[in-house]
This record gives structure tokens, C-alpha cells and sequence, in this order.
């Protein structure tokens, strides 16, 4: 078993190494992609930025997800205990989800409706699917921040910060999304 300071070590060197990785496939697609490639280049670069600022901000915030039982949360590990930092992690992360969306609209309609593809170099089109993004992060972070619970004095909070504590030598009173499953 690692300790908690070893996991750190690897879990940094890994979105480290992600950064860099991420910032190669954008200089790669950048500098060496062909122009039959067309716009699907953008979406390419797209994901990898997105990468790299997950990275960072996972780096920045280091969430962590603790279970007992059948309570499970989320916790940044800032100097900041606020749920709106651990909402913001949390809906940043599905943002991968809508652009995989993206990303199969693109594939189906190469494949099936190639008549279609000039609309991704359409910049009314590229503005809706960047809001889509979007709204997708802010709908994501407002379900966390207001749907889910983790109040400071809550059974289930209470639950997870003395499992995160054991786990960690951690003690966190207060920023967790908290999901119970009673």
C-alpha cells in the first residue's frame, strides 16, 4: 500500500505529465496536421487544451472522492473549505462529456452527412456548440452546489469527514458535495 504522501507524488506526476503530453498533441495537431484534415484539427486542440486545463485545475484543487458505506462525496483539498471551489471541479469535469458529444456529431456526420461538415467552420454553428459547453459546466455546477447536500452538520458529512480524516490525517469541516444513498 502507498501512503497518502506517496499517492500524492504520483497522482502530481501523472497530471504533470498529462500538462506536458497534452501540450505535445497541441504543438503535434498545431504544427503538423494536413489541411484535409480540416476543421476536425480545431476539435483536436480543443480537447487537448481542455486536458491540460483539467490538469491544472485538478493540480490547483485537488479533489478527492471518499465512500463509507452508502455515503459518498467530494472534497477539495484547498486551504479554502467551500463548496462552490468542490462545484466548480466537479461540473469543470463534464465538460469532456459535451465535447465527446461534439466529437460524435462530427464523426456521424462525415460518415453519413459530409454535406454537413462545412457547418463546423460556420461561426454561428461554432458559437452554439462552445454555449453547449458552456452550459453544460453551468448547469453541472448548479446541480452540485444546490441539489446535492454536505452541510457542515449532516449526518452524511459527518460520516465522510471522519472516513477522510483516518484516510488522510486530513481533517476537513467544511466543502463537500455529499450523495447519500439511504
Amino acid at each position: 500500500m502507498f501512503t497518502p504522501l506517496e499517492v500524492d507524488y504520483i497522482v502530481e506526476a501523472q497530471l504533470r505529465g498529462g500538462i506536458l503530453l497534452n501540450g505535445l498533441l497541441f504543438y503535434i495537431v498545431r504544427r503538423f496536421s494536413k489541411a484535409s484534415v480540416g476543421t476536425y484539427k480545431n476539435l483536436l486542440a480543443t480537447f487537448a487544451v481542455y486536458d491540460m486545463f483539467l490538469s491544472c485545475l485538478h493540480l490547483l484543487l485537488r479533489p478527492a472522492t471518499v465512500t463509507s458505506g452508502t455515503t459518498c462525496g467530494v472534497i477539495t483539498d484547498t486551504f479554502t473549505e467551500d463548496r462552490k471551489l468542490t462545484s466548480i471541479s466537479c461540473a469543470c469535469f463534464t465538460v469532456p462529456f459535451a465535447l465527446m458529444n461534439i466529437h460524435f456529431l462530427y464523426r456521424f456526420w462525415s460518415i453519413r452527412y459530409p454535406h454537413l461538415i462545412a457547418l463546423f467552420s460556420n461561426k454561428k454553428f461554432i458559437a452554439a456548440i462552445v454555449f453547449w459547453g458552456i452550459m453544460a459546466c453551468v448547469v453541472w455546477y448548479l446541480l452540485c452546489y444546490y441539489v446535492l447536500t454536505g452541510e457542515v452538520d449532516e449526518i452524511g458529512t459527518h460520516i465522510l469527514r471522519n472516513e477522510y480524516a483516518k484516510r488522510t490525517g486530513k481533517f476537513k469541516l467544511d466543502g463537500w458535495l455529499v450523495i447519500d444513498y439511504w
